[in-house]
């Protein structure tokens, strides 16, 4: 409950600073429909608009690295906010040649979780640890 206290607040500041009173925008979720992410985003959703009288669009679009989701919030316009990981931001900056934005073309809003990121070894491997 204190999580969704924090995200309903996070909304609550986009919304005031971007003067989006009794208004809807699209909330894009680079997930398909029914993953954890995007259930998460239903969440919040759900409790921004009862607060707020704001109506956030839920789209969908998955696949690509998020690079299509990013696309598309770009694309728009008007306000829009992108749920996406800090890795994928970090990995397709590093790893896509023609990247078709840049990380600078959005604003950091906020946080609303923390997944750690863990290396694995097959058990037959001759790694054991971070030094190997």
């Amino acid at each position: 409950m204190k999580l969704m206290k924090i995200l309903v607040g996070l909304f609550l500041s986009i919304a005031a600073s971007t003067s989006m009173a009794k208004e809807s925008y699209p909330f894009i979720i680079p997930n398909t429909p029914g993953s954890a992410s995007d259930l998460i985003g239903r969440s919040i959703a759900n409790v921004y608009n009862r607060k707020t009288g704001n109506v956030l669009i839920i789209q969908n679009v998955s696949g690509g690295n998020h690079i299509p989701a990013a696309q598309r919030a770009l694309s728009l316009n008007g306000p829009a906010v992108l749920m996406t990981t800090t890795l994928m931001m970090v990995l397709n900056t590093i790893t896509q040649k023609n990247l078709p934005y840049s990380v600078s073309d959005f604003d950091h809003v906020g946080g609303i979780g923390y997944a750690p990121v863990v290396w694995l070894a097959r058990s037959d491997s001759a790694y054991y640890n971070m030094k190997d």
